[in-house]
This record gives structure tokens, C-alpha cells and sequence, in this order.
């Protein structure tokens, strides 16, 4: 780097605002106006006074109206390629997001910047991501220039489950590390994000995954224990997770999951046997779908009893603008089935629909067995995804029929 020309030195920044702004630092800058280096003596702030010197910095973020209470103490050495020193402090922080992404209290950090430094420490009293309430934890890690390394396991609680971090580590702007979930309220995760009111738990093991430019990736496949059966998640990709529009992509696999507990946990009537299905090529944009291409079928097994009950036929007979084929559906509470299924392909908000079979009049959702033999058929083959959600919903809280 050429000194040469002449440089601007200044020997000594002091801001003193009071209680909630404190400031001193030393800097120097290149003839091209760059810094070379900052000596950050001190910098303390104390929240909500010091808001409107932070605001410009959260809202370059993706973070505007992000409301900060508490206090803080910085101070360390930059030279370009980063920080190489530093000390910083949180005091009994709160950080409260008006979108709802974040939200934490009693937040408080000793963190030490160097390659000797001590090792750092940062404990929330509670937390909420996304509106998931997570327990109260601790991070511990090592602080180094270039490299950031978890010590330890941090493990909270989660949606009556736990939620264990390990392995942690931050080189180049990319984090890399291992998540497990054991034990997760499935049903209230539905809740949370607006989906169909799913139940079971949900225990996953994310290894190795990696995480860059607001994107995160993985290796390898989920595999979720739910319903008596497996879920397995691959392909897994993110966007602006933490941002606004978070985007994220998969494809999704689900085997010998027991159509009981599922069609239970979605209060859709009942249908006993197994299934088996696949979501490929699942778009989510702000956490709802915009395209994929799914398939729900039945799996025959031996010794499994295969049967639908009323509620049931009439809630699958409203997801597809389906007709019945037999006058005793009024007086039958359940029926056996020989085969049940049904797909969509949803693009541009418009979700293509079939069934286990198809003809040029309609596709046949439920192919009956034994006496009185029942057959649901829809007739439908495009149905706009908002009239598909709100038809999903009314078959699971047993409403009258959607008419569009």
C-alpha cells in the first residue's frame, strides 16, 4: 500500500452525548481517502436513547424498526482485513423486531477478539425466531481474527422438544456446523407457519451443513421420524433466511407414514392404512408455496386394515370438486378402500390435479372395496391454490363445502 502522497491522521475522535453515546477513536486513511487503521477506544451506548445513531446501520441490514433496549461497550483495532482486536460488552439487551423475526431479552455478551484471546460468552435469557419461543441458553466460543470456533454444545428447549448446535465455525463469511432436533411439537410448528395443523414430533439430525450469503445448504438428507414413518428432506436450499422473502427450496419424500395418525393430526376424519408420497421440487417464498409437484398414495400392506371414514370421503370429495357414486355415504360412517391418492402440481397459483387413475372425464381419488363399494372421483383437473387452501381448510375443520 503507497504512503507516499499525504494521508489524513486523526490523532483523536471524541463524541460524548451523555448517557447514551460515548465515543473516542483514533483513525488513519490513505491518500484515496481508505482507512488504514482505527483505534476504537471506547464506544458505549445505551438504548432507546442511542436509536436513531444505530437505526441507519439495522436498516442497511434488513433489519429497519428493529427497537433495541439496553447498553453496550465496544472498543478495538482495525486493520484492513478486519478487526484484529477487540473487546465488546452487552448489558441486559432486548431486541424487539416489528416483523417478528427476532425477539430476545436479558441478552448479555463478554466477547474477546484476538489470537490469544479469552474465550467469549453470550446468554439470552429468552428468545423467540420467527415466533418460535426458544429457552433461555448459552453460546461459548473462540474469537479470532479470521476464525470464529463453538466450544461446546449449546442445547435449548424447543417446542416441547430440544434444539443441540455443535461444531459452530465461521471462516471466509461461511458458517459451517451440525444441528439435531429431537422431539419437536409438530403440531404447534404447523400452527406457527400456517400450515395444515400437523401433529406428531419431529426429531432430525442437519450434519454438516453450510451456511453463505444469507443461504444454507446441506450435504446429505434430513430424515424426520413422524407418523409412524419416515420424512426424509434433501436438496435443501435457502435465501434471505433471516431477511425479508425468505426463499426456500426442497424436495421432500415421505414412507409408511400411518394415515391414521396423519389424517388425526389434521382433524380430517378418519383413514386407516399407510401411505406413501413425495413434495418434488417445493418452492416456498415468505414461507408459503409457489410451485411443486406432489403425489399422496396409498401402500397396501398385509394385515393393515384399509378404510375411510365419512368425514374423510366428504373432505377429499371437496379438494377436488369430486362426485360420489354411491347414495349410502349419508348412512355408512366408514368404508374399506382398495386405493386412495392424490396430486397436485401447483405453478403460477394454479395446482394441476389427478388421482390414482385418470380418464378423459376426471381422475378417481378413492377406488372402493366390499360392500357398500365406494368411489370418489373429481372432476376438477385445475383448481386455483388459494380455493385449494381454503377447501383443505374446511375439510379439516368439517365445514360445509367451498364453492367458488
Amino acid at each position: 500500500m503507497d504512503l507516499s502522497g499525504p494521508a489524513l491522521i486523526l490523532d483523536r475522535l471524541a463524541i460524548d452525548e451523555g448517557k447514551h453515546l460515548a465515543l473516542i477513536a483514533a483513525a488513519q486513511f490513505d491518500p484515496d481517502g481508505e482507512p488504514v487503521r482505527i483505534e476504537l477506544e471506547r464506544l458505549e451506548l445505551s438504548w432507546p436513547e442511542a436509536q436513531p445513531w444505530i437505526d441507519p446501520i439495522l436498516s442497511s441490514a434488513g433489519y429497519p424498526g428493529l427497537l433495541l433496549d439496553g447498553a453496550a461497550k465496544l472498543s478495538g483495532t482495525w486493520l484492513p482485513g478486519g478487526w484484529q482486536l477487540g473487546e465488546a460488552a452487552l448489558s441486559d439487551l432486548s431486541v424487539t423486531d416489528p416483523q417478528g423475526r427476532v425477539e430476545v431479552s436479558g441478552l448479555t455478551l463478554a466477547a474477546h477478539l484476538g489470537d490469544t484471546a479469552p474465550a467469549s460468552k453470550l446468554h439470552w435469557e429468552s428468545l423467540k425466531m420467527f415466533g418460535l419461543p426458544v429457552s433461555a441458553g448459552q453460546f461459548d466460543w473462540q474469537w479470532q481474527p479470521q476464525r470464529l470456533a463453538q466450544l461446546g454444545e449449546t442445547r435449548v428447549a424447543l417446542l416441547g422438544g430440544t434444539l443441540g448446535l455443535s461444531g459452530l465455525t465461521r471462516v471466509s463469511g461461511r458458517w459451517q456446523g451440525s444441528l439435531a432436533i429431537d422431539q419437536l411439537d409438530f403440531a404447534a410448528l404447523s400452527e406457527r407457519f400456517g400450515w395444515p395443523a400437523f401433529g406428531g414430533q419431529i426429531s432430525a439430525n442437519l450434519a454438516n451443513f453450510d451456511l453463505h450469503d444469507g443461504q444454507i445448504d446441506l450435504p446429505g438428507e434430513i430424515l424426520v421420524r413422524a407418523f409412524d414413518g419416515e420424512i426424509g428432506i434433501k436438496n435443501l436450499a435457502t435465501e434471505r433466511l433471516l431477511g425479508d422473502s425468505p426463499a426456500l427450496a426442497a424436495d421432500v419424500r415421505m414412507n409408511d407414514l400411518d394415515l391414521s395418525q396423519v389424517t388425526a393430526a389434521m382433524s380430517f376424519g378418519e383413514i386407516q392404512g399407510r401411505m406413501d408420497g413425495y413434495i418434488n421440487g417445493l418452492r416456498l417464498l415468505d414461507w408459503s408455496p409457489i410451485a411443486f409437484d406432489a403425489r399422496l398414495q396409498s401402500e397396501r400392506k398385509a394385515g393393515v386394515k384399509q378404510r375411510i371414514s365419512r368425514r374423510a370421503v366428504e373432505g377429499l370429495s371437496r379438494i377436488g370438486g369430486a362426485g360420489l357414486n354411491n347414495a349410502l355415504v349419508g348412512l355408512v360412517d366408514s368404508f374399506g378402500y382398495a386405493d386412495l391418492g392424490i396430486a397436485c402440481r401447483l405453478k403460477e397459483d394454479v395446482c394441476a390435479m389427478d388421482g390414482v387413475d385418470s380418464d378423459g372425464r376426471g381422475y378417481t381419488i378413492v377406488k372402493g372395496s366390499g360392500i357398500p363399494r365406494l368411489t370418489v372421483n373429481g372432476y376438477q383437473r385445475k383448481v386455483d391454490w388459494p380455493v385449494m387452501v381454503r377447501r383443505l381448510k374446511a375439510a379439516a375443520s368439517g365445514s360445509g363445502p367451498i364453492i367458488d
